[in-house]
């Protein structure tokens, strides 16, 4: 629950009033998880609500840029306590109920992240190895090439999270410094731990690691040994911008985004003062500080190049505003430069294919309040699932997304106590990692240790990096995060509908390639999927299709639904005796383990369901289904019998309906198969008549073969059908009628 999000819930309801909603309610809120009593005070007021958030943030972000420590941080906060009038006390009194449950969120802790001048400790940090010889990727060469060819442009580099991102962007400073005297480059992003990796600033050392410097320089990436490198991650002098201004030689600013906005220095800049913007997790471009920025410098013709794995998000103002500044300069659509998105990247061997399994939960419902934050059941089944996945996993190292602290440190407890019952996971210790709890657990799960596993004793917590681990952690470690030997992950926050950035920035973590692990092929993924009788097949499908959504970094599937249904037809399979769902990606095929779930019904229900999520409409659907019978070789001759080689095919693997004369039952009524196959070269039903009382043909196999005698391609093999819209009763009483006149 961070800054951005509970601000984003007030101008939802600012928009809301502003479009003559009259007042707040719950509906409004309720795609928000907010505690009750917080939207109360919203509903009565949120204007006072928004102000206080806002000083909050504002004042923690300067009181955290002085602190060394985030508990120092904390202790420098103060508000208003007298009361000399009625506005303040209501004041004091929202003050009463909002900071207490800031406290338990990660509120404090997220501005802390972004703007502590004591983010990295130097004995954490692992000196990146570039001993060896770079072997590029196809999509890190193809960033390169067209680099080379066009220069530098405004646009939007599309790379799944894993795929070496890093080399890209050091290649774009090494082009500005080669192309441009005295090239002056900002690169920012939300995330002070993913620069801090990236150039190892420590505490108390401004300048970047040599070590580093020297091997890029070595391996031909970049040269930055004669660059000004301006360190405002660890270093939060506010002058940054003069100094930047002034300095007469390449000039590399590296800055998170909450200290590179604050008080909008960046304003003293001109078009001779910055060059190029290098902006990484761009999908931050739509909040407000970071986007008043950028149409600045896009103002002043500077080149923004963005890196995300998932550039689109779902907000309703959030295309346009990324389109302000990353779209085509002749077409309302972004520039994308690249487009590796991860079903491409799974399907080029760039990442891991993810193979799913799901744990059952009982309801979506978190009730804090009262503690019952996950049943027995659900704790059983996850139990059930972790005793069958561990033995799959190479390194059985897990991260465990809970949600909120409290959740966090529920399933670590409950695990923890009849954790020995489970064969597979005797041996496994357990970490948290909250805002709220301070311990070394992360590191140990997360960073090399000194000693070798066998150096270490059985209870030392640091065997966790080496795996037989589960670290549980609230909202932590999902972007910008690198956890070595990571083959598996949990989402145990009862999220229904999870938003595709924080699902592809965490199963991320999963799907890269380890070299220090050779046999692992894939990233387990498992997710809770509740199972009631109210709609579960429309919950199976929901979750298929937003699965696919993630992966292929689509931001509405309504936009071009019959191509998308095309396609989800196309890859999704079915594998009855396993009963898994198969997403064929490339030569991979991305496995759903389905063996809790009622089978029968997801098969037969899925294409129908899948029509009316899409909202296709039933003839579009019929005709894909016909043109796709229509290629195969039984349909291509009117003398097979459609029903029954129908029957003979593999309706799974070729995305067919088992039955799709009931699903289609409607349109069944106004054609017949000889129709949509396109065989209405037949004499009419009177000549049909004749014909047969003169050959006294009394059935279907005395037609067939007195046509094959005759070499007779007038009438049809099977005339029930070809004439059941225009007379057709049955043989006997079609002959009986005539010989009676």
């Amino acid at each position: 629950m961070n800054y951005k999000y509970i601000i984003n819930c007030l101008n939802v309801c600012e928009e809301h009033l502003n479009e003559g909603g009259g007042k707040i309610t719950n509906i409004v809120l309720s795609s928000f998880t907010i505690p009750e009593n917080i939207k109360a005070l919203i509903k009565e007021n949120y204007k006072l609500v928004k102000k206080i958030i806002e000083f909050y943030y504002n004042d923690f972000t300067y009181k955290s840029s002085k602190s060394v420590k985030f508990e120092d941080a904390i202790a420098q906060i103060e508000f208003i306590t007298k009361k000399t009038n009625d506005k303040k006390t209501q004041v004091i009194e929202y003050n009463d109920i909002l900071f207490p449950w800031l406290l338990t969120t990660e509120f404090f802790n997220n501005i802390y992240e972004n703007n502590s001048p004591n983010i990295i400790d130097p004995s954490e940090i692992k000196p990146l190895n570039l001993t060896d010889e770079i072997v590029f990727r196809e999509n890190q060469i193809e960033a390169f090439e067209r680099l080379e060819k066009n220069g530098l442009e405004t646009g939007i580099h599309c790379q799944a999270t894993g795929c070496g991102k890093t080399y890209i962007i050091l290649k774009y400073i090494d082009y500005a410094n080669r192309n441009i005297k005295n090239a002056k480059i900002i690169l920012f992003t939300e995330r002070v731990n993913i620069l801090s990796d990236l150039f190892s600033f420590t505490k108390g050392i401004l300048e970047p690691d040599i070590q580093k410097i020297n091997q890029w320089k070595d391996k031909k990436l970049v040269d930055l040994t004669k660059f000004n490198i301006i360190n405002r991650v660890t270093n939060k002098n506010k002058q940054w911008n003069d100094e930047f201004k002034k300095s007469k030689k390449p000039t590399l600013l590296v800055i998170n985004r909450a200290f590179l906005t604050l008080g909008k220095k960046y304003n003293i800049f001109n078009a001779n003062d910055l060059h190029l913007i290098l902006h990484d997790e761009c999908h931050n471009t739509t909040s407000l500080q970071c986007h008043e920025f950028l149409t600045k410098a896009k103002s002043l013709d500077i080149k923004i190049v963005g890196f995300s794995a998932t550039p689109l998000r779902s907000g309703k103002n959030d295309i346009p505003k990324l389109l302000e500044i990353y779209s085509k300069d002749t077409t309302n659509e972004l520039n994308l430069l690249t487009n590796y998105n991860m079903i491409y990247a799974i399907s080029k061997n760039l990442i891991l294919p993810p193979e799913f399994y799901w744990y059952q939960i009982e309801s979506y419902k978190k009730n804090e309040d009262d503690n019952i934050l996950v049943t027995q059941e659900e704790l059983g089944s996850v139990f059930e699932i972790l005793n069958c996945v561990v033995p799959t996993l190479p390194n059985k190292k897990i991260i465990a997304w809970c949600g909120t602290i409290n959740m966090a440190r529920w399933w670590k407890k409950e695990i923890e106590k009849t954790y020995r019952q489970r064969e597979h996971l005797r041996n496994f210790n357990f970490g948290l990692d909250t805002s709220a709890d301070i311990c070394d657990d992360y590191n140990n799960f997360s960073k090399v240790p000194i000693l070798k596993l066998e150096e270490l004793k059985i209870n030392d917590p640091r065997r966790m990096y080496y795996g037989h681990s589960i670290l549980f952690c609230a909202n932590k470690h999902r972007e910008g995060s690198d956890i070595k030997l990571l083959d598996c992950c949990i989402f145990l926050d009862k999220v229904k509908d999870r938003g595709s950035i924080p699902f592809i920035q965490s199963i991320g973590r999963t799907l890269r390639i380890c070299s220090d692990t050779v046999n692992k092929t894939k990233g387990i993924i498992i997710d809770g999927f509740i199972k009631d009788s109210n709609g579960y097949e429309k919950n199976f499908v929901d979750k298929i299709i937003g699965y696919y959504m993630a992966l292929e970094n689509i931001n509405n599937l309504q936009e071009d639904k019959f191509n998308q249904y095309i396609k989800l037809i196309d890859i999704v399979k079915f594998d009855k005796e396993q009963q898994i769902v198969n997403m064929k990606i490339g030569n991979n095929n991305l496995k759903i383990h389905c063996n809790k779930l009622e089978w029968n019904n997801i098969i037969n229900k899925f294409d129908n369901l899948l029509e009316n999520k899409l909202s296709v409409s039933p003839e579009e659907a019929f005709n894909l289904h016909i043109n796709k019978i229509k290629t195969l070789e039984p349909f291509k001759n009117p003398e097979s019998d459609f029903w029954k080689e129908y029957k003979k095919l593999d309706h799974d693997n070729l995305g067919l309906p088992q039955d799709i004369y009931e699903q289609y039952n409607e349109i069944w009524s106004t054609k017949t198969w000889y129709d949509v196959l396109g065989f209405k070269n037949f004499t009419n039903y009177e000549e049909f008549k004749n014909y047969i009382l003169q050959n006294k043909i009394k059935n279907n196999k005395q037609l067939q073969k007195k046509l094959k005698e005759q070499h007779c391609n007038d009438y049809p093999y099977y005339p029930d059908e070809y004439y059941r819209l225009t007379g057709w009763t049955n043989w006997t009483n079609i002959i009986n009628f005539d010989m009676i006149i």
